[in-house]
């Protein structure tokens, strides 16, 4: 297994690109245009680092528990207040139950989500109020 900034450099892509695809993510959205998408066979030997992508997977997650308020991915200045709200709530009640910190800033790193945090989320998703059936079918 490699780390993405290493990954990046063998596949000649940019860190912000899909290592499989090589897509850009503005082009991530386009669904009809993701089901005819080739995976480059080279990039798959190199492997996926299953730490990186849990960790990515709870970030993503976590950022959809923020927005349930306004089901809105992108969050507009008026929607602002519901979205901290939300993540503050979040924050105290995985804090407190977890006793971790969520998106909290680290010297030397960009957030506390670590591959620790991300297990313990994933063995109590209902702190970020999301039902656990959802998290399976996602």
């Amino acid at each position: 297994m490699i780390d993405g900034k290493f990954f990046s450099w063998l596949s000649h892509s940019s860190s912000q690109n899909c290592h499989l695809c090589l897509e850009k993510p503005s082009s991530m959205n386009g669904l009809e245009a993701m089901k005819t998408r080739q995976i480059v066979a080279e990039n798959v030997k190199l492997g996926i680092s299953s730490l990186h992508t849990s960790i990515k997977c709870f970030e993503c997650i976590l950022r959809i528990s923020y927005r349930l308020g306004i089901k809105k991915w992108s969050v507009r200045r008026a929607d602002r207040p519901v979205v901290d709200a939300r993540k503050k709530e979040v924050q105290e009640k995985f804090r407190r139950q977890m006793g971790l910190l969520l998106n909290a800033p680290k010297p030397s790193f960009r957030t506390s989500n670590d591959g620790n945090t991300a297990r313990a989320f994933f063995r109590n998703p209902e702190i970020a109020f999301i039902q656990s059936q959802g998290l399976i079918k996602f």
